[in-house]
C-alpha cells in the first residue's frame, strides 16, 4: 500500500481515438473544432425518429419532446466487420456502441505508434463508461422476437463494450463496463489508473461511448426538465436552461510515464493522481453537492501530491442547467 505523501508513479496518455459529432474522427479534428468554435449540434437525423411528430416546445405535453436538436454521428450504422474478423450476421446484432469502440480503440493504438502485435497477450486493461442501451431495447421487443438469435444478447450487453476489445486484441488485463451517468468516462479513467498503480495492468484503455437511437430516453430527459428548449447548452451562463444530448465515443491509452519516455512514445498529457466520491444525500438524487465536490478536489490533490497553488487551470462539469451550474465547481 502506498504510504501517505508518497508520490504516485506518473502515467502518460500516449494514444487517443475518438468519434464525435461535427465529423470529428481524430484528436486533430477535435482540436480544430474547439479552436474554430464550431457548433457540432444539429437536427435529429431522420433515421433516428420523426422529430417533427414528437416535438412540442411545452415539455409537459405527454408523449412529446421539448427539443429537436442534438449531437449525432454520421453513418453510425456503418462498420467494417471484416476488418475485425466479425461476420455480417454478428455485426448486425452488435450495438453501434460496440462497433464505435472497436474502431476508436484501434485508432488509439495507431495514434500511439503501436501495432496490435505489441498488445497481443499483454496485461492491458479496458475500462469503458456506458449508460445507453437503445440498440438492445430495439432488438428485444415482441415484434423482433422472430429475429432474435445467438448474437442478440452478446451484441446488446453493455459489458461486452469493454470485453469485445479485450477479446479482439487478446488483452489479459481487467475489462470493465461501468455506468455512473455523466461521470462514467472519468470514473473509467480513475479505474484504469488504479489498475496500473495496483499492478493489475501494464497499460489501459479508458473512455466512454454513447448512442442515441430511440426517442423514449430523450423524452424522459425532456420531462425531467434537463434539456435546453433553445437547443443550446449555456454552461456557466445566466442563460443556462438545460443541456443537449450527444453521442460519440472516445478512448485514451495510458501507460506509466517512465515506460512511455523509455519507449519514445508521443505523450499528450500526464496523470499524477485521481480521486472519486459521491454526493450522498442532497435535495434530490440528481442534485450535486458542492461540499462533496470540494472534498473530491482535496482528495485529488493529496492523491497526486500536488499543491493546489501550482495548478493553473481547472476544467469543471458545466451542465448548463439551473441547478447544476450553481453548484458545480
Amino acid at each position: 500500500m502506498r504510504k501517505k505523501n508518497e508520490k504516485r508513479v506518473p502515467l502518460a496518455i500516449i494514444g487517443i481515438g475518438c468519434r464525435f459529432p461535427g465529423d470529428v474522427n481524430s484528436p486533430e479534428e477535435f482540436w480544430n473544432l474547439l479552436i474554430e468554435k464550431k457548433d457540432a449540434l444539429g437536427s435529429i437525423p431522420a433515421d433516428r425518429w420523426d422529430s417533427k411528430a414528437l416535438f412540442a416546445p411545452e415539455w409537459r405535453r405527454a408523449g412529446k419532446i421539448s427539443v429537436n436538436r442534438g449531437g449525432f454521428i454520421k453513418d453510425v450504422e456503418k462498420f467494417d466487420a471484416g476488418f475485425f474478423g466479425i461476420s455480417p450476421l454478428e455485426a448486425s446484432r452488435m450495438d453501434p456502441q460496440q462497433r464505435m469502440l472497436l474502431e476508436v480503440s484501434y485508432e488509439a493504438v495507431q495514434d500511439a505508434g503501436l501495432s496490435l502485435n505489441d498488445l497481443n497477450d499483454s496485461k492491458t486493461a479496458v475500462f469503458v463508461g456506458i449508460s445507453a442501451h437503445d440498440y438492445g431495447d430495439l432488438q428485444n421487443t415482441p415484434q423482433e422476437r422472430v429475429n432474435i438469435g445467438s448474437h442478440t444478447n452478446v451484441g446488446s450487453a453493455l459489458c461486452i463494450t469493454a470485453n469485445r476489445i479485450s477479446y479482439s486484441y487478446n488483452l489479459k488485463g481487467p475489462s470493465f463496463a461501468l455506468d455512473t451517468a455523466c461521470s462514467s468516462s472519468l470514473n473509467a479513467v480513475h479505474m484504469a489508473c488504479r489498475a496500473i498503480w495496483e499492478g493489475d495492468a501494464d497499460m489501459a484503455f479508458a473512455g466512454g461511448v454513447n448512442s442515441i437511437l430511440k426517442p423514449e430516453p430523450q423524452m424522459g430527459f425532456s420531462k425531467g426538465g434537463f434539456l435546453s428548449p433553445d437547443g443550446t447548452c449555456y454552461s456557466f451562463d445566466e442563460r443556462g436552461n438545460g443541456y443537449i444530448r450527444s453521442e460519440g465515443a472516445g478512448l485514451i491509452l495510458i501507460k506509466p510515464l517512465a515506460q512511455a519516455e523509455k519507449d519514445g512514445d508521443n505523450i499528450y498529457a500526464v496523470i499524477r493522481g485521481t480521486a472519486v466520491n459521491q454526493d450522498g444525500a442532497t435535495k434530490g438524487i440528481s442534485v450535486p453537492n458542492p461540499l462533496a465536490q470540494e472534498d473530491l478536489l482535496r482528495l485529488a490533490y493529496v492523491d497526486a501530491n500536488v499543491n493546489p497553488a501550482d495548478v493553473q487551470y481547472v476544467e469543471a462539469h458545466g451542465t448548463g442547467t439551473f441547478v447544476g451550474d450553481q453548484l458545480d465547481l
